[in-house]
Order: structure tokens, then C-alpha cells, then sequence
């Protein structure tokens, strides 16, 4: 095989896992154990860092607006990664997990480098949350301190180092390290804590709001919003949480649901409490500070109170740390595992690799750069940005799976298994002829009946011959009349003339395509589309965000003119998607399906482009680097020493479009004692 093609196949390679016992992690339907998870993890950077500098630095008093419609979106990705997630209920694994499985290596690589940017920014403005909180105890020493002796960052828009961000960061990821997880107890106390303090704030602030503050409700106008939405939208990733902890075998998909709404209503009700209580306070007077919550009632003439909060943030904020550093280092663990990344990064000496201090290590390190260098408000955009171009490619996945040739589920049973393949080489067989009807010299068999002629109607192709292989043509009864006959054929062919006018028409028919199954070429034209309308709206959120319409009158016709063949390109490629047939046999086993096909998962898509390019333009360049360290790993190492690639070089090639059970494959037993984990396969 050319090099050129070799390395273009490796992207796409996927993954499955044997059915075995260490293929699943524990999973619960409990509602409260998942409203728990749900939580626990980010409430605490919501209220006291995510909302309040959305609020100062982004959108003001509009940011309850942006609150909702970061929490729309929100909701709208959840629907979409729950199918995504429900694809595969026996086993509970991560974003990355469920796009290897169905995008390929390069989709999966792209979701777990930014999935880790996620995570280190996650740590980084937790760390950075409590270290201002602490200097407001210490009333700004420390500030003053590395102001006097450090100065400021140049090029970071004045951001002073915070060097006490990068000592917490270091001294939990040693804890971490130890394999010391978060006491339940200490995570419910900080739940707990953070609501009282909510609450207790929020009637403090009834008796000193000033609506005058709203005057200048919209201080950026509507991009302020978006752009407050785009902030904002990290606080609302708890649905990956519940979802990959849920239990989807019998009412685990009602769990999942109600839990997830429960979530999104107390995240929704706390941030949009705070997040009014400090735009109807003396929001306008305050300095510029990144301590919001506790200084905005010290302007407010409530000195004592912002102790009392920056006291209750650091103790909230510090237990989420430890919890986000936890989960970050295993993240970055089964990537070492699967050799996408760096293999010493899961070293350890034991036996157990779950065990290994590595992962936490370099989670830390790299949050303390981050920590140090950047302010909250950069922290929290590229967050979101993270956040959101990893659930914009679970969206893309979602709705390309429904379009693709049908795939075996390798968690499925053999026998559920064995039913599809004889399902879909039946279908294959009867695709290849249209619905017709079956006549002979004299116009047709006078054999017939109406209602077994109408029962095998899929059965008969154009020259009047069984579609079936198993089947002969049906020898009806004889006291069929000549008429009857006749008038039934005249009728089949009236259909047949309204089914292929509505197709050449319409785009679709009303049979053919819903009944169809997709192909290769299907699903060529279905990825294509689907591309098309990323790239116009891409095109058309630019131009709607920076093309300032309204500066002069050339600029406003070009606009326009791009506004309008972006739009004449998105309805060209939903026509054509719509006349692709999607994928239904394997629809009766997932337990959440994404509403209004393909409507919800498009919307859903024009949403999520539209917060990234309008977010991207303040943290593009870290992004790119970011991006460009990436591939350059991927490129370099994990290309080569991937578990996808390993295997790829001793198994036989087998179809990527009909994954065949492990009875049916060749035995690999010889080659499993090569992997360094027995019980996993990476089948390409």
C-alpha cells in the first residue's frame, strides 16, 4: 500500500472493545446519585468565577440573557451526545471513547487534545479563583506584592502573575497523585455551602438593588449576549457527567433525562440568582477586579459580607480543584493508554497502571503555566471554546452515524448480531430493485388478488421476477378477474408516476428514501452536505460578528451578497440531505434518539458554530497553539504508536463498514498477547 494512502486510512481507524467484564465501568440509574455527579463537579466555578466575569468583563446586566441561551444550547448538545452515548449502553466510557468508536482516530485525537485544554483550563482558573479569593482575606497584599516586585505580563492585556495559583496546583496534584480521591462527604459540604450562600447573598441583595443599573441593560448589544453565551456555556457541561455515568439497560434513558433537567434547573436558577443580584447592585462603581462576587457588596456598603463570600469560595473552590485535577489525569491516562499521547505519561511501578502519578503530574504542570499567565476571564473563554468545538464534533458524529452504511454495535450480542447481518443482505438484495410491477406478455399473471398482490409489491421488480432469493413468484388464485387485474396495475403505475415526480421534485419520496439503505455514496453526499453547512454558517457567523454591516455602504453589499449565498448554500445542501436515506435498523436499541430529525441536530450545529466564531477572535491564539502542538504529536508519535496503528499492521483488514462478531473473525488470540491489556481489541 503507498505511504500516502496507509497514512490516510490510519485517520480514520476505529475502535471497539471485546465483551468482556473490564470493558464497562460501574454506572447507576439512580437520580439522585447522578444529580449528584451532575453538580458536584462545577457549581462552585459557576457561581463564584464563570458568571462573574461574564457579567463584568463580557455582557453586564445582559448576561442573564446570555445565561438562558447558553443554557438552550446546552440543552440542545445534551439531546444529541445521549444518542451519541446511548449507541453503545453496555459500556461507559468519555466523549473521546464514543467518537473513536464511531469518527475514527484523527475525530477521536481532536476530541481528547481539546478535551484535555478543557480540563488543564478547567484546573488553572479554579486555581486562580481561590488564590483571589484568598489575597481578598489578605486584603490585596499579595496582589501589591508581585505588582511592586514583578510587574505586569506584557501582551496579556496587563494580567499580573498569580504565583499562589501554581502552589495549589502543585500541592493537590501530589495528593492527587497518591490516588487520594475527594471525600464524599467534603463534596456534598460544598454543595451545600455554595447554595446557603447563594440564597443568604441574594436577600442581602434585595434590600440594596438599584434597577437604575439596567438602564444600560445591553452595554455590547446583542453580540454582547452571544458573547456572553459563549462564556458561559463551561457551567453547563454537566450533561457529559450524567450521561456517561448513567445505567441505559431498561429505564436508565428516563434517568438520564430527568436527571439532566434537574441539573440544568439548579445551575439555571443559581446563575441567573448571582448573576441578577450583581448587575442590580453597584455594578458600574466597582473596580476592575477578579474577586467579583465578594467586592461587588463591599461597593454596595456591605463591607463585612465579602469576607464571609471569599471565605465560603476558597474552601468550594478547593475541593473542586482536587476533583478536577482527578478527573483530568485519568482523561489524560486512557489517552496515554490508547498511544495517541506520550506512553510514559501511565508509567508506574505496580502492576495496577491505574496507579501511576504521572497523569496528575502533567496535568499540573501545564495548569500552572496557565495559572500564571492568563486572567480569569481568558481562563474561562477558552474553557467554553474547548467545551464547545468538543460537543460540536459529537454533534457532527451523531448526525453523519445516521447517514452511514449500517454497522454491527460491537457491544451486541451474537445473536443480535447474526439478525442484522441476515436483515441488511436481505435489504441489500431488494435495494437493488425499485417498486414495480410484476406483468407478463399479456400485461400480468392472472393469478392474483388484490391483497396478495399489495403483499408482495416489494417482492416483484420491473420484469416480473422475484426480488427475494429465496422467494418464487407468488401463483395466486384463479378466479381473479381480467378487470380487477387491470385495474390494480393501472393504479400501482399511477403511484409509481407520483413517488417518482415527488422524488425528482422534492429531493425525496415518500418511500424510497425512508425505506432505503444508505450506501458508501449516501454517505459521501450526506458528509458533504453536512460540510457545506458548516462552512456557510461559519462563513455567515464571520461576517455577522466582525463584518460591522452598517460602516459603509460597500461594505454593507458585500455583506449582504455574502449573507445571501450563504444562505442560497445552506437550503442547496438540506435539500440534498434530505433526499439521502438515513439509517433505521439499529435505531431499536438506543434508548434516547435526538427529536425532529435532521432539523434539532442542525440547529443544534448552527448554535454551537455560531458561539465559536464569535468566541474564537479573543482566544485564537492560544487556541492555535494549542492546535498546532496537537498535531504535531498526533503526526509525530501518536499516528505511529497508536493501538489502532499496532493492530492495524498484524490483524487481517477487515471491513470498516461491517464490524463481524468475534466468532466470525479470525482468531486473534496469538496477536491479544501482544497488546499490552488482553482484553481490548482495536479492530480496523
Amino acid at each position: 500500500m503507498r505511504p500516502g494512502k496507509a497514512c490516510w486510512r490510519s485517520l480514520f481507524r476505529r475502535k471497539t472493545y471485546r465483551m468482556t467484564s473490564s470493558a464497562t465501568s460501574p454506572s447507576t440509574t439512580s437520580i439522585v446519585d447522578l444529580c449528584y455527579h451532575g453538580v458536584c463537579p462545577g457549581l462552585a466555578a459557576a457561581v463564584f468565577v464563570v458568571i462573574c466575569q461574564a457579567e463584568i468583563d463580557v455582557a453586564g446586566p445582559s448576561v442573564i440573557l446570555a445565561t438562558l441561551l447558553a443554557a438552550t444550547v446546552a440543552a440542545c448538545t445534551s439531546v444529541c451526545y445521549a444518542e451519541l452515548r446511548c449507541r453503545w449502553p453496555l459500556f461507559t466510557g468519555a466523549a473521546y471513547d464514543y467518537a473513536y468508536f464511531s469518527g475514527g482516530e484523527a475525530v477521536a485525537f481532536l476530541v481528547a487534545w481539546f478535551t484535555l485544554l478543557q480540563h488543564v483550563c478547567s484546573v488553572s482558573l479554579l486555581a486562580r479563583g481561590v488564590s483571589v479569593n484568598v489575597d481578598v482575606l489578605l486584603n490585596y497584599r499579595m496582589f501589591n506584592l508581585t505588582l511592586d516586585n514583578v510587574g505586569q505580563i506584557p501582551y496579556l492585556d496587563g494580567t499580573v502573575p498569580v504565583f499562589l495559583a501554581g502552589f495549589l496546583v502543585l500541592a493537590l496534584t501530589t495528593i492527587a497523585s497518591l490516588g487520594i480521591a475527594t471525600p464524599r462527604y467534603l463534596s456534598l459540604s460544598a454543595i451545600v455551602c455554595t447554595l446557603m450562600l447563594t440564597l443568604s447573598a441574594g436577600v442581602v441583595a434585595l434590600f440594596h438593588i438599584d434597577f437604575t443599573n439596567w438602564t444600560d441593560f445591553f452595554p455590547s448589544k446583542f453580540d454582547g449576549v452571544i458573547h456572553g453565551a459563549g462564556t458561559v456555556y463551561c457551567a453547563f457541561t454537566f450533561f457529559e457527567i450524567i450521561a456517561n455515568r448513567s445505567d441505559l439497560i431498561g429505564r436508565g434513558g428516563r434517568s438520564t433525562v430527568l436527571s439532566t433537567l434537574l441539573t440544568s434547573l439548579v445551575y439555571l436558577v443559581v446563575m441567573l440568582g448571582v448573576g441578577g443580584a450583581l448587575s442590580l447592585l453597584d455594578l458600574q462603581r466597582m473596580p476592575r477586579t477578579e474577586a467579583t462576587y465578594a467586592e461587588i457588596y463591599d461597593c454596595a456598603g456591605l463591607p463585612w459580607t465579602r469576607y464571609f463570600i471569599a471565605f465560603v469560595a476558597v474552601i468550594t473552590l478547593l475541593i473542586s480543584l482536587w476533583e478536577s485535577i482527578l478527573y483530568g489525569s485519568s482523561r489524560l491516562q486512557m489517552f496515554s493508554k490508547d498511544g495517541l499521547v506520550f506512553a510514559w505519561i501511565h508509567w508506574t511501578k505496580s502492576e495496577d497502571e491505574s496507579s501511576s502519578p504521572v497523569p496528575a503530574f502533567v496535568i499540573g504542570i501545564i495548569s500552572v503555566i496557565l495559572s500564571t499567565i492568563f486572567n480569569l476571564t481568558d481562563l474561562v473563554q477558552m474553557t467554553s471554546f474547548a467545551s464547545l468545538l468538543v460537543y460540536l464534533i459529537c454533534v457532527l458524529v451523531v448526525i453523519i452515524l445516521r447517514y452511514s452504511t449500517p454497522k454491527l454495535n460491537p457491544m451486541s450480542s451474537s445473536s443480535d448480531n447474526a439478525k442484522k447481518r441476515e436483515r441488511r443482505k436481505r435489504s441489500s438484495v431488494g435495494s437493488q430493485s425499485c417498486f414495480s410491477y410484476g406483468s407478463t406478455s399479456n400485461g400480468i399473471s392472472r393469478s392474483g388478488t388484490h391483497s396478495s398482490l399489495a403483499h408482495d409489491e416489494s417482492m416483484i421488480d420491473l420484469n416480473g421476477h422475484s426480488a427475494h432469493p429465496d422467494s418464487s413468484p407468488p401463483q395466486l388464485e384463479d378466479h381473479s378477474s381480467d378487470s380487477e387485474i387491470d385495474d390494480i396495475v393501472e393504479e400501482y403505475r399511477h403511484q409509481a408516476k407520483i413517488r417518482a415526480l415527488t422524488s425528482c421534485v422534492m429531493g425525496f419520496s415518500s418511500g424510497s428514501v425512508s425505506d432505503a439503505i444508505p450506501s458508501d455514496t449516501s454517505q459521501r453526499r450526506a458528509t458533504a452536505s453536512l460540510m457545506c453547512i458548516a462552512v456557510a454558517v461559519v462563513i455567515m457567523s464571520t461576517v455577522l460578528s466582525y463584518g460591522e454591516i452598517a460602516s459603509s455602504k460597500t461594505k454593507m453589499v458585500f455583506c449582504l451578497a455574502v449573507l445571501a449565498l450563504g444562505v442560497l448554500l445552506i437550503v442547496m445542501s438540506i435539500l440534498t440531505l434530505l433526499r439521502q436515506p438515513s439509517s433505521q435498523e439499529d435505531l431499536s436499541e438506543v434508548a434516547i434518539l435526538t427529536p425532529c430529525w435532521p432539523w434539532f441536530p442542525l440547529i443544534t450545529l448552527v448554535l454551537l458554530l455560531h458561539l465559536i466564531i464569535n468566541l474564537i477572535s479573543y482566544i485564537w491564539l492560544p487556541a492555535l497553539l494549542w492546535f498546532v502542538i496537537g498535531a504535531g504529536i498526533y503526526l509525530g508519535y501518536g499516528m505511529r504508536h497508536s493501538r489502532g496503528g499496532y493492530l492495524y499492521n498484524i490483524l487481517p483488514t477487515e471491513s470498516q463498514d461491517l464490524l463481524p462478531d468475534s466468532a466470525d473473525r479470525l482468531d486473534t488470540s496469538s496477536q491479544s498477547s501482544l497488546l499490552p491489556d488482553g482484553d481490548v481489541s482495536l479492530i480496523t
